[in-house]
């Protein structure tokens, strides 16, 4: 058994999200590998609450192959929380079989936020080699 570690380069561009599951390109932002993978992303998000509200989250949701969407992370967003440019930085850690195929994620936000623009600052990514 091996490992290979990867910093993966920032993918071009932002990813805007709604209140609707936005499918995450993985060509782009999740190149395939071999073997199980942990996966740690830093992400730039860029909120916009709906009128009135504070408090909101980003919906994070796994769908494997089989139709199964009960994998989510839910990231939650409050103003209070934003730097001096309106923004906030989290991280999202996962882990998953690596090749491409099974697993495809979604997006959303809820709660009081209205829409968001993510960015990734960067990603680690280590391999459990087969």
């Amino acid at each position: 058994m091996g490992y290979d570690y990867d910093y993966l380069d920032k993918p071009s561009g932002t990813l805007t999200i709604g209140r609707s599951y936005t499918k995450l390109d993985n060509s782009t932002w999740d190149p395939p590998h071999a073997g199980w993978e942990n996966t740690y992303v830093y992400l730039n998000i860029d909120p916009t609450f709906q009128s009135g509200k504070t408090h909101g989250a980003i919906r994070f949701r796994m769908i494997r192959a089989d139709g199964d969407e009960t994998a989510h992370i839910d990231i939650p967003i409050d103003v209070d929380d934003l730097d001096d440019n309106g923004r906030y930085l989290t991280h999202v850690v996962y882990w998953e079989q690596g090749d491409g195929k099974k697993t495809h994620v979604e997006l959303k936000c809820q709660g009081g936020l209205a829409s968001a623009s993510l960015g990734t600052r960067y990603t680690k990514k280590a391999v459990v080699l087969d």
